[in-house]
């Protein structure tokens, strides 16, 4: 599940640690970053690319989908493709957390 959303700010991370509070399981990842020149069509586009995947079918302002990374970056790509498009997977705490999850499932059947 990936939130697609443009900031306007100067410093990207400061919208991420917003989104992150405590009404999420996790904080929020990065798992890619673009930049257009015309960031509020270019999110359009991919809403609309993303709509059958939405998460949230009544409130549209919620912009989460379902999808992976590659579907993501071949969406982009396919609107701009002089759209430069960063990926970074970090994703630490959710990943902690299954390992620790993996690990107590694997004892509880040992």
């Amino acid at each position: 599940m990936f939130k697609v959303g443009m900031t306007r700010r100067l410093n990207p991370l400061d919208r991420i640690d917003e989104l992150g509070n405590a009404s999420v399981p996790f904080k929020f990842d990065i798992h890619a970053m673009v930049f257009s020149d015309n960031a509020v069509e270019l999110e359009q586009k991919i809403h609309d690319r993303l709509d059958q995947q939405r998460v949230n079918k009544i409130n549209l302002r919620k912009e989460f989908f379902y999808s992976d990374i590659e579907n993501l970056q071949a969406i982009v790509q396919d609107i701009d493709s002089t759209v430069e498009f960063t990926t970074t997977l970090a994703a630490e705490e959710y990943r902690q957390s299954k390992s620790i999850r993996d690990d107590e499932n694997k004892n509880r059947i040992a």
